[in-house]
């Protein structure tokens, strides 16, 4: 008798639409993996390593449609080594990414761990935002967290980005510390705000990113940085410049041009890290190409050289690079390729 009742009810829970409304999830990522070669003065390095041109990613997105143009999303997204038996980071899966939100007509608004603005540089990057790139390279040199790297993921953040209004979007993040004692718990407090403009052939972005006591020996971290691109559709030029406030003041700026070829693009870019203490500061310059086998499947290839001052120890890429003295030259090449799905 009880069997006959329960059975019943439990259909009647699974394909009841107020227990379990209709959403949609999808799976993508993309595999990355690239031969390299470095030199940095005596030492030398040869690999085979996972993410060359982009971090190598499995991700899960999904959303459900709450009526009155409001959805409820989400994204979990894991860091991959393909090269070897294990996650990227820890041996295990590391989160780049992982909230769940509201979208609708008046924005997005998430809660969990989520990209600050300022990773988003990349977009002004005319290398794109590769590990082995200028930008990428210089920005991590001075510690910043405006860099389309790790630093700009944050944690127990609240994220709000608005619709476009026009030709400008906007957008803001508060990522807590969770320090539990009364006169510090704002220590390790991140807060950030950005604005961007993009009209036919221009487009143009403003960061800001400040930490609280999260600088290295303590004390605030204040950083601004702008990027800005022109599409000439024979080749299109780009540029960043940014300032890394603690005690002391870095800047980091690059310019580049990317050129389209028939199946693919070729790329140049050069940058500067002018530190405060010059012997903390490097230059560094990136020539690639990129080919396209399909909408999903790319060759890539890049030459970079980085000139490292007497205190700085850059290497050819981060974070598989060689092991790099402070005041050596660096030479490297990749070789590789990335599939999207």
């Amino acid at each position: 008798m009880h069997k006959k009742l329960i059975a019943p009810l439990l259909a009647g829970l699974v394909t009841s639409p107020v227990a379990l409304a209709q959403s949609n999830v999808g799976v993508y990522g993309i595999i990355d993996a690239f031969f390299s070669y470095a030199k940095a003065g005596d030492n030398k390095r040869t690999g085979v390593d996972s993410g060359g041109a982009y971090g190598s990613r499995l991700g899960f997105r999904g959303s459900e449609d709450l009526g009155d143009g409001l959805k409820a999303v989400f994204t979990l997204e894991y860091a991959l080594s393909v090269d070897q038996n294990e996650g990227l980071g820890t041996g295990g899966l590391r989160a780049r990414q992982q909230f769940v939100g509201l979208q609708g007509d008046l924005g997005f608004v998430g809660l969990g761990r989520q990209y600050a603005p300022g990773y988003a540089i990349a977009r002004y990057d005319a290398a794109g935002g590769v590990p082995f790139g200028p930008q990428a390279l210089l920005s991590g040199g001075a510690g910043a967290s405006i860099t389309p790297a790790s630093p700009a993921r944050w944690s127990n953040a609240i994220a709000y980005k608005s619709p476009k209004f026009g030709s400008l979007t906007a957008e803001a993040i508060y990522s807590l510390g969770e320090r539990n004692q009364d006169d510090n718990r704002r220590d390790g407090d991140r807060w950030a705000l950005a604005g961007d403009y993009s009209s036919g052939p221009l487009e143009v972005g403003l960061k800001y990113h400040h930490g609280k006591e999260v600088a290295i020996g303590g004390g605030d971290q204040k950083e601004w940085g702008i990027g800005a691109s022109y599409n000439f559709k024979v080749a299109a030029l780009y540029a960043t410049y940014q300032t890394v406030k603690t005690d002391d003041t870095d800047k980091v700026w690059h310019v580049g041009v990317r050129v389209p070829t028939s199946s693919g693009r070729v790329y140049v870019a050069y940058g500067e890290h002018d530190a405060e203490d010059s012997r903390n500061g490097a230059r560094a310059a990136t020539l690639g190409y990129i080919h396209a086998l399909s909408k999903r499947t790319n060759l890539y290839t890049a030459y970079t050289h980085v000139d490292n001052e007497s205190n700085q120890n850059i290497p050819n890429i981060r974070p598989t690079g060689v092991t790099t003295m402070p005041g050596d030259n660096v030479n490297g090449i990749v070789v590789g390729m990335f599939h999207l799905f």
